[in-house]
């Protein structure tokens, strides 16, 4: 998924999956994530709105004369880095712009979590549908091994068929395994990631029928950023360099006076000919809007292909739904199953290929079924739909 802040107070964690109020959601594991995995500081550092473009500063000299009668001097001054007008009218659409940042943070933080939760629920489910197979596939090579062992002691089988019989349950074991390690593994992560230990159920509404680029939380981050950006450019030209602002206290000793003297002094920068940003600045500028353009054009080239990808994906998994409908019935694939586990007369190989195709004719629909539901979760994430 594309590569994310609080949404809503978040009192999920407290409410698990046992609470006999109500059974949690998808929706609920997606609070509870984002609880759980939120930055302990979660506003970060606050924009100044004020004055000045950093601490304050205190200088002090002495100079002394060096004549008998001279005059000796001594000068405190205390000097405010004071914000140029200019400074100030960016800072202001920073601010402005802030809780917008936040809230696009927040929405592209939910969007990402919901597809990582989607992604393992995806996993749990199809892994779900293919263990009950592979067990049977197992319970039904030990019962035909179990047949064979007594055909060899009988005489009236090889023990050749019972290798390459035993080389068959190694594979089925080893896939077993396999399929409940990725279970459990994504049942581990769900529960990491949202402290609830089961899977709830998830809701299906309509796959949306296209890509809206202008609400997909991920452009909008984008787009957000690249305004910062230019903000932040912006700041760098020469009318928001700040103003020194200082107020001076002097002493002037000499033999015949002591004389005191405050007062203030202005920095200001100059600028002639009424240009207002330097090359520098206004390269940058350019810059920022070329990498957003390019990089916003890859985003939604992206997003489309994935998009037509999946939708094809879904597509062909609907019509092969529609033909194993047509084409399995499962009391006749469990009557040849049953014919074919017990049949004496077929080769080990042809026997237990015979199985692997009928096992897995009867465990299509299931499988379909969890495939075109992950296949459907992709595209809603895609849109950029949350959970």
């Amino acid at each position: 998924f594309f590569i994310v802040g609080a949404i809503a107070p978040v009192c999920v964690m407290a409410q698990s999956e046992e609470s006999p109020k109500a059974a949690p959601s998808m929706h609920d594991a997606l609070l509870a994530a984002l609880a759980r995995s939120a930055d302990l500081p979660s506003q970060g550092e606050a924009i100044s709105g004020g004055w000045l473009t950093g601490p304050p500063s205190l200088a002090v000299s002495y100079l002394a004369s060096n004549k008998n009668q001279g005059t000796d001097e001594t000068e405190i001054s205390l000097n405010l880095p004071v914000k140029s007008p200019r400074q100030r009218r960016n800072d202001a659409v920073l601010l402005k712009a802030e809780p917008g940042q936040q809230a696009a943070y927040d929405r592209y933080r939910a969007w990402y979590l919901s597809g990582v939760l989607r992604e393992l629920h995806s996993d749990f489910a199809i892994a779900e549908a293919q263990i009950p197979l592979m067990e049977r596939k197992a319970a039904i090579l030990t019962r035909v091994r179990q047949q064979l062992q007594q055909r060899i002691a009988a005489g009236s089988a090889e023990r050749f068929d019972l290798i390459a019989l035993q080389r068959a349950g190694l594979d089925v074991n080893e896939s077993l395994a396999e399929l409940y390690r990725r279970r459990d593994n994504a049942r581990e992560q769900f529960t990491d990631l949202t402290g609830f230990q089961r899977f709830p159920p998830v809701e299906s509404p309509p796959v949306p029928p296209g890509l809206d680029y202008e609400n997909h939380p991920q452009l909008q981050w984008l787009a957000l950023n690249y305004e910062r950006d230019l903000a932040d450019a912006r700041s760098s030209s020469p009318d928001t360099v700040p103003w020194n602002v200082a107020i001076v206290g002097r002493e002037l000793d000499s033999p015949t006076l002591l004389e005191h003297q405050v007062g203030i002094a202005v920095e200001m920068p100059l600028q002639f000919g009424g240009r207002t940003r330097s090359t520098q600045t206004q390269s940058l500028l350019r810059s920022l809007h070329r990498d957003f353009l390019r990089q916003r054009d890859q985003l939604r080239q992206d997003l489309r292909r994935q998009w037509n990808n999946e939708q094809a994906a879904l597509h062909a998994l609907r019509e092969r739904q529609l033909l194993a409908e047509s084409l399995f019935d499962s009391d006749d694939l469990n009557s040849l199953l049953n014919t074919t586990r017990d049949s004496n007369e077929l080769p080990i190989e042809i026997k237990v290929s015979r199985l692997n195709s009928l096992l897995q004719s009867a465990a299509e629909e299931s499988l379909l079924v969890a495939r075109i539901a992950a296949t459907e979760e992709r595209l809603r994430q895609l849109c950029g739909e949350l959970l």
